[in-house]
């Protein structure tokens, strides 16, 4: 095996170790950092948007450590369809979740709400399908669009102990409100991903400068 039959199959082992992971990371993510409560810093969770065909996608409401999901408009998106059907997928505590539209107080009105199944059960994660039944979605960041406000999400939170707004209630128990998306974002290769590539465009580029040599 000559020298750039080596690096060629060295670069090619190296590309095959850019972590697979990229592939299962959210398509599109809203991080939920709005908030009206004064006292109440975010991030408070995010909405995960995956694209399981053209025309369904899965979303997953995760829970920001110290705090978690909790009773009516428990997570809520504005679903860019004309038209569209729901399903609930899981949640932290099997509870039976109700779908629904409605307006997220603070936040507009969305046309896809979930209200839990009972106040006292508190999810860390929260997940639902949504098929679209009017067209299709080129990609996982056509799912959602701005509501009349300009929110594509909003969630309802509780604050848990260690979040330094736990005892912040009317009547001195655990605070609720609202919250909704900042900015969306885009998910971006680990670092990890980034300086496994460099090093295959380095032993690429070696190998390009031995050919010439060798052409010369």
């Amino acid at each position: 095996m000559n020298i750039v039959m080596k690096s060629t199959l060295v670069m090619l082992v190296c590309l095959s170790m850019v972590p697979l992971a990229t592939a299962s990371t959210c398509g599109f993510v809203s991080d939920l950092t709005v908030t009206e409560t004064a006292g109440t810093t975010g991030p408070f969770g995010e909405v995960c948007v995956n694209l399981e065909s053209s025309t369904t996608a899965l979303v997953t409401f995760t829970a920001a450590q110290f705090y978690t999901f909790v009773d009516s408009s428990i997570a809520d998106i504005q679903v860019n369809a004309t038209s569209f059907t729901d399903a609930f997928v899981s949640d932290t505590t099997s509870s039976s979740p109700t779908a629904g539209t409605g307006n997220v107080n603070g936040y507009g009105g969305f046309n896809l709400t979930w209200d839990n199944g009972a106040a006292s059960n508190h999810e860390d994660t929260f997940a639902f399908t949504v098929t679209n039944t009017s067209g299709t979605w080129g990609s996982a960041s056509d799912v959602l669009k701005a509501n009349g406000d300009g929110f594509d999400a909003a969630a309802h939170v509780l604050c848990l102990a260690g979040s330094g707004c736990d005892t912040s209630g009317p009547e001195g128990g655990p605070l609720t409100f609202f919250v909704a998306e900042g900015a969306p974002t885009s998910p971006v290769p680990e670092p990890r991903s980034y300086g496994v590539l460099l090093i295959g465009l380095t032993v690429f580029g070696i190998v390009s400068f031995r050919r010439r040599r060798l052409t010369d």
